[in-house]
């Protein structure tokens, strides 16, 4: 969390729970130090210098190996009173629900559902000969992944092609009430999930614009992250700078200059 430095009940990680990364950090570079979620730094990369630009009410999702949002509210990254705004396990139960879904469902940790979801759906495919494609995939002993059935589907793959719009239709579902409650300007969708074509993207559009309040989508922009692999470093970069020319840390930050000019 951002408040404590220490990480929460991370998912997929159980043993980094309540570890004090910050301290750490900061003992170790004698350096100030802060520390945030994934998807938080992937927000403030994008609303920094990516598809969320210039756009002051805005919400990042993320589908990868995990699934979380974060979201910008006039101009200003919402962390919540403890640090945990964003957590939809609830919603994602719900979603999938509403669509009487058969994909495997997200148990007790949400956060690492999406692409679990896929490959663990993909391999029954595999294995029932429904996905010719990934049938093939195995059989020469490769591995499934996410991105193994977005191959598929992009070579016109029936199977992955509606598994991937299915999973597209749920995260879409889901956001339908998080667009109706922030009403955003721009809702951008990253992480690995989201190059899996147009199809995908297209599935949470239908949903969004399908379900959400008509005035919260009139003007909506549904857009895939810009930065890839660079969110996470352009926002940590931001984060960091927002911090130390903070009001609260102007100050310090000033004196810390001046004393390392002096040992120069």
């Amino acid at each position: 969390m951002f408040g404590t430095g220490r990480a929460v009940a991370p998912a997929g990680m159980p043993t980094w729970d309540d570890y004090p990364v910050r301290e750490r950090l900061a003992e170790r570079y004698d350096a100030p130090t802060w520390v945030d979620n994934d998807v938080n730094i992937m927000m403030l990369g994008e609303h920094r210098e990516g598809a969320a630009k210039d756009n002051d009410n805005a919400v990042c999702i993320k589908l990868g190996t995990g699934i979380g949002i974060a979201l910008v509210s006039e101009g200003r990254l919402h962390r919540g009173a403890q640090g945990c705004a964003g957590r939809l396990g609830n919603l994602l139960h719900l979603a999938m629900s509403l669509r009487q879904s058969d994909l495997p469902p997200p148990g007790d940790t949400a956060g690492q559902w999406t692409a679990a979801a896929v490959v663990q759906k993909a391999k029954e495919y595999a294995a029932d000969g429904t996905s010719p494609w990934l049938a093939k995939v195995v059989a020469q002993g490769e591995t499934v992944t996410a991105q193994t059935v977005a191959q598929a589907a992009a070579h016109g793959d029936t199977a992955c092609l509606g598994l991937l719009r299915e999973v597209g239709a749920i995260v879409g579902t889901m956001l339908a009430t998080v667009v109706s409650l922030l009403n955003p300007s721009v809702l951008v969708i990253g992480g690995g999930m989201s190059a899996s074509g147009d199809f995908f993207t297209a599935a949470i559009r239908e949903a969004v614009h399908g379900q959400a309040v008509p005035l919260a989508t009139r003007d909506l922009r549904i857009v895939t992250a810009r930065l890839g692999s660079r969110a996470g470093v352009v926002g940590a970069a931001a984060m960091a700078l927002d911090q130390l020319f903070s009001a609260e840390n102007l100050d310090a930050t000033v004196t810390r200059g001046l004393e390392l000019s002096d040992h120069r």
